[in-house]
This record gives structure tokens, sequence and C-alpha cells, in this order.
């Protein structure tokens, strides 16, 4: 069985390697606090889903452990997080995103699987190619699977501005619900904060 606790050690510590955000994390309680530039948040404000970490200088907004699927043996979480330099700048060029795929075998290791897009009211938004990589026996399960990339903000917001959307990995695709694209919305708006 999976363990949602177990397995954000996993997720934070790939999402960083992956995406390569200047916003290091460090394991302390459930969400581990953001790190910017060797400096702790001044403070934090709770957006719904999304978290606002304040630093002098900076903002590092986050969306931790959406979890889009889970089934028999298998989970799918997203990560979201951007960097805002300056008292009042203006949103993000782009938005470090990143799966965590938890399961008995690798689904996502060829280059089409790792393409990924999403439909949103109908139309199709590309999301890029992301970069990958797979783990073996890690957080108590055979395979973890991580794959990372930089997505416009403005894809994103268009995402999240959707009354009805999926997303594709590779052949496979997920349908967000109404609390998916709510957290997704939560992300948009830390941006503004």
């Amino acid at each position: 069985m999976l363990k949602r606790n177990s397995l954000f050690v996993v997720i934070a510590c790939a999402a960083f390697a992956l995406t390569a955000s200047p916003a290091a994390r460090a394991q302390e309680g459930d969400l581990p606090p953001v790190i910017y530039k060797n400096q702790r948040p001044q403070r934090r404000v709770k957006v719904g889903r999304a978290e606002v970490f304040y630093f002098r200088g900076a903002r590092v907004v986050r969306l931790m452990q959406l979890e889009l699927q889970r089934d028999t043996g298998e989970a799918l979480y997203v990560d979201m997080s951007f960097d805002l330099v300056g008292r009042r700048p203006a949103a993000p060029s782009v938005v470090h995103v990143t799966f965590a795929r938890y399961s008995s075998s690798a689904q996502f290791g060829d280059d089409a699987a790792r393409k990924v897009s999403a439909v949103a009211d109908g139309a199709t938004l590309d999301l890029g190619q992301f970069d990958y990589s797979v783990f073996e026996g890690m957080s108590g399960v055979p395979f973890t699977e991580i794959m990372g990339a930089d997505v416009s903000f403005k894809t994103i917001a268009r995402l999240a501005s959707s009354k009805s959307a999926a997303l594709r990995l590779g052949g496979r695709e997920v349908a967000l619900t109404g609390e998916h694209l709510s957290a997704l919305r939560d992300l948009v708006e830390a941006a503004k904060r």
C-alpha cells in the first residue's frame, strides 16, 4: 500500500533536481519550508491549496502533492512552483512542473511517453517534453518515476481557467476534477499576492 507521507521525500528531492529551481526544499514536517538563497521565509501565506513564502526581495509560490490519480498499487501526483523576484513583480514566465508516479511498473521511459499536453475546454495545450528519472525500490514501491519541465505560466493559467480539462502524459489521459482545477486557480491567484 502506498503511503502519502513516505512518498513526499522522493517528490521533494526529485522536483528540485529536475526543475533546477533556486528554491531548495528541506524535509521538515508534512510540507517542507522553502529556502531561497540561504534565507528562511519571513512569512508564509496560504492561498487555498497554494502557499506563498515571502523573503527579502523575493517570493516563492508552490502547490505541492496534488494527487491526480490513485488506483490499487499506483499513484500520480503533481507539484508546481515558481519564484518571483522584486517587491511586486509581474507574473512569472514559467512554472516548474513535476509529475511523480509510483507503481509496480515503469511507464514513462520512452520519448513519446514524456510528451505532455493538456486539453482545456476542447483546446489542446502543449506542455512540452519532460525530463525523466526512474528509481527502483524507493518509498516502498517497485518504481518511482519523476518527470519535470518548465511550462509557460500563461499555459498553466489557461488550464486553470478552463471548465473541463485533462492531462495527457504520453498515451495516458488523466481527467482533472473540479478540485484539481480549483488548486490550479489557487496557484495562479497566489502569483498576485
